[in-house]
């Protein structure tokens, strides 16, 4: 899956990350019924999952999460920062619980690990059955072979230089 995102900064702290992925025609067809692409999904049937980290010298520090969960036309979210300096964004899509239940066995065998969210946790299919888990260990998987769909934005925010 491409996307297509902005990301924007502004001198009160805000960073918003918005994404045109929807209106570039990334995601599937909402009317098709028979899903054949591995790569993408329907907007209605994915949500995005978007965290932002501090880098500083010696650590890299998760300073928040959010979950959109495309109830909405537009993908947007905003984060609140402080300090200024390097950050992170990863912008994740995530299949959520209707793409699991609208999903036949053979489109399920292609992955080696489902992640699924239902617009407030995240889930990962172990043994046909779901468990919930955590931002670090989405964040920090290999995505290959996984229902996550990643993209990385690098940002310097210095709305607090004078």
């Amino acid at each position: 899956m491409e996307f297509s995102i902005d990301v924007h900064t502004y001198i009160t702290g805000e960073v918003t990350i918005e994404d045109f992925s929807r209106e570039y025609g990334q995601y599937i067809d909402e009317d098709l019924e028979v899903v054949t692409s591995y790569d993408s999904y329907k907007y209605s049937e994915s949500a995005t999952l978007n965290t932002i980290i501090k880098v500083g010298i010696n650590e890299a520090t998760l300073i928040d999460v959010l979950l959109n969960d495309h109830s909405e036309y537009l993908d947007s979210c905003t984060f609140k920062v402080d300090k200024d300096g390097y950050y992170t964004v990863d912008h994740l899509i995530i299949p959520n619980l209707k793409w699991l239940e609208n999903a036949s066995e053979e489109y399920l065998e292609y992955y080696e690990t489902i992640y699924v969210t239902d617009g407030e946790k995240l889930y990962k299919q172990i043994d046909g059955k779901l468990e919930e888990c955590t931002v670090k260990e989405i964040l920090e998987r290999n995505i290959e072979g996984t229902t996550i769909k990643k993209c990385k934005v690098d940002v310097f925010f210095t709305g607090n230089l004078q």
